[in-house]
């Protein structure tokens, strides 16, 4: 009954927003409000887990990253596909820089498909932690930024590898990915990114759906405000020296 109260109360808020032509701003404050009440209402053994293995993934990575951002010529160029090769691999680099990892310590191998006739996000993207190869299967009708969240979560697996962190059981080898790419900088990435998409068959009328990442949404807005929690404690301890 409290979260219907806070709705109904959140929705007449919108309301009086809308009526007064802030309708811009009444977006931001819902969404606010939404995010609020979902971490306020987070599953207490869910939270549990995800704080401890944050707190031991940051003891490797030292802080949180800051903001991945991707030049508007390398967007452009990966969307309309030119030079799609050369330019995925300029993506990845600028991902395992960003990572503190060097450029070319992963290689990337792309592999054009019309169709994939998979319909889990495990096979649009693969990392060989032996041979230190990400493959990315790459479709005519990805977007840039499932392109970018694939790859970023492929990249996570080599960063993880490279550190030598092992998964436990709490948490699973995928999940602990994606929170290492949040951790890292890329949570807007995943945002973006990481949604229901349809797959066409080219040669039929079939249609897969399928679900990239694999961390819920509320499990993302979570580990971000975790983050932001840590971000404030450090530098309030550094004020205070």
């Amino acid at each position: 009954m409290f979260i219907r109260y806070l709705q109904m109360a959140a929705a007449l808020l919108i309301f009086l927003l809308i009526l007064f032509g802030g309708i811009a701003l009444a977006t931001f404050i819902l969404a606010k409000i939404c995010q609020a009440i979902t971490i306020l209402f987070f599953p207490k053994k869910r939270k549990a887990v995800l704080a401890s293995e944050l707190k031991r993934l940051l003891k490797v990575i030292g802080s949180p990253g800051n903001r991945f951002r991707v030049s508007r010529n390398l967007k452009r160029n990966i969307r309309k596909r030119q030079d799609v090769e050369k330019n995925l691999k300029l993506l990845t680099e600028s991902i395992l820089v960003h990572m503190l990892l060097p450029p070319n310590s992963v290689t990337l191998y792309v592999v054009h498909s019309e169709f994939d006739s998979f319909s889990s996000a495990g096979v649009v993207g693969r990392y060989y932690s032996g041979e230190r190869e990400i493959e990315l299967m790459l479709r005519k009708d990805q977007k840039f930024w499932n392109i970018a969240a694939i790859l970023t979560h492929e990249c996570s697996h080599h960063f993880l590898d490279s550190k030598g962190v092992v998964a436990k059981p709490c948490l699973n080898a995928e999940e602990l990915t994606d929170m290492t790419a949040i951790a890292l900088g890329f949570g807007g990435c995943l945002d973006k990114g990481f949604h229901m998409m349809d797959t066409k068959n080219p040669y039929s009328s079939t249609v897969r759906t399928a679900k990239l990442g694999y961390l819920k949404y509320s499990d993302r807005l979570y580990i971000r405000w975790k983050i932001l929690k840590y971000r404030k404690k450090s530098l309030n301890r550094y004020r205070a020296k």
